[in-house]
């Protein structure tokens, strides 16, 4: 989102709190296909089970067992991935917010001066007002 009211033109606006309830949502789905991935990866037959008296039980069963072990993964990685994509969402956010606070300071701090001896600090007269976090 894009505001023509900084000293450069348009200014950046990262919503930290949305990538963190996205972040949060992928962690879910997560979650929710973990159940998916055990029981895919549960769900083994035996030879025995594609025997109908002809010749060809093993290829039906090497075709099931592949195409079962292929899903099995996709399952799998489908877990690790979702929660590692959420977690990412969230370290960027927070990586955002801790940069933010950084510059933040550092910009406040080159706009101060010290304050004379006995009184309060604040911004000197004709200093631009304090950045916000």
């Amino acid at each position: 989102m894009a505001d023509d009211d900084g000293p450069h033109g348009a200014d950046l606006k990262v919503v930290t709190d949305g990538m963190r309830a996205q972040g949060g949502k992928w962690q879910k789905l997560s979650a929710d296909m973990q159940p998916i991935a055990t029981a895919v990866g549960d769900l083994y037959l035996t030879p025995s089970a594609f025997f109908v008296g002809d010749p060809n039980t093993f290829r039906h069963y090497n075709a099931y067992e592949s195409f079962r072990t292929l899903m099995s993964d996709v399952f799998t990685s489908g877990v690790t991935e979702l929660n590692q994509f959420g977690d990412a969402l969230i370290r960027a956010a927070n990586g955002y917010d801790a940069a933010n606070e950084i510059a933040t300071d550092n910009l406040n701090a080159i706009y101060q001066e010290p304050a004379p001896a006995g009184t309060a600090s604040g911004r000197p007269a004709g200093a631009p007002p304090n950045f916000e976090r």
